[in-house]
């Protein structure tokens, strides 16, 4: 007995709806995981998952590292250490590694941070693009004195003055002024613009900084904080790590045809490529 046109239609209804109920229930699966732990991060979860989770636990693009009991970032060649994941408010804080608290003489290892290269997973913003979580701050040495309202002088420490006397010591240390500058008020969140570095100025290193620290926003306004920046300050900001948000409810992914979330595999969007799709749920 053949096919009819009807039967046929009755089996693709019922191969799609097995396809779709596959799909949710792998959805779920990632997302009903026991949480896992890594040092001080104690509930990693969906769309988090550690490198060595089970396959069908959280997402591919949102894996960390835990390596000596400390939660890693990973993009590429730079690696952050994760200070804190809140899901309420969608946002994960991480911390170059260079950064030493209360060490005014320590830097970041990666002079640019990943937002040059970054995941489309994750950006400085606030989940709902309302605001900027982070800032591009810069950190300049210049050979004399800056008024600018971009630059904020922050009182190296290991800055060497020139005295008075004018001794041989004191002129071949001469006194090096340090700054940090972070763009414009409408886009805080770039880094010092090539035209902004005054004569005399050297950039020495980039970084993000969480935006609460420098800026205050009113009514989509920013307003820079200026008063009682020292260095100190800078590099305790520095140390406490930079925000980044994430969305959990969509998660877009570079493929066409159906996505095989925990093994990156993409099948063709066919009924063949379905069926594979299908087979492995």
């Amino acid at each position: 007995m053949g096919i009819t046109g009807r039967s046929f239609t009755q089996s693709a209804w019922t191969l799609m709806l097995v396809i779709l109920a596959c799909s949710s229930k792998s959805t779920d699966s990632r997302k009903n995981c026991t949480p896992s732990s890594c040092g001080n991060i104690h509930n990693i979860s969906y769309p988090f998952r550690l490198k060595n989770d089970p396959k069908h636990c959280g997402h591919v693009s949102y894996a960390l590292n835990c390596e000596n009991n400390i939660t890693v970032l990973d993009f590429s060649s730079e690696r952050y250490h994760v200070k804190a994941i809140n899901y309420h408010n969608q946002t994960i804080r991480v911390v170059d590694p260079g950064f030493q608290k209360n060490n005014c003489s320590s830097v970041p290892l990666y002079s640019v941070p990943f937002y040059s290269s970054y995941d489309s997973y994750l950006i400085p913003y606030a989940p709902n693009l309302s605001e900027p979580l982070s800032i591009f701050i810069s950190f300049l040495r210049c050979s004399h004195p800056v008024n600018s309202s971009l630059y904020v002088n922050t009182a190296a420490c290991n800055d060497t003055s020139t005295s008075s006397t004018g001794t041989s010591s004191s002129l071949s240390h001469p006194k090096r002024y340090g700054y940090i500058s972070y763009n414009d008020d409408r886009y805080p969140y770039d880094a010092i613009m090539s035209g902004d570095v005054e004569e005399g100025c050297t950039l020495e290193w980039t970084s993000f900084a969480p935006t609460r620290l420098f800026v205050t926003i009113t009514d989509g306004n920013f307003t820079r904080i200026t008063e009682d920046l020292s260095f100190t300050y800078v590099q305790n900001a520095l140390v406490d790590g930079f925000e980044l948000g994430f969305r959990n409810d969509y998660i877009y992914d570079p493929c066409e045809g159906w996505y095989e979330y925990h093994s990156d595999k993409c099948f063709p969007r066919t009924v063949a490529g379905a069926f594979r799709h299908s087979q492995v749920h």
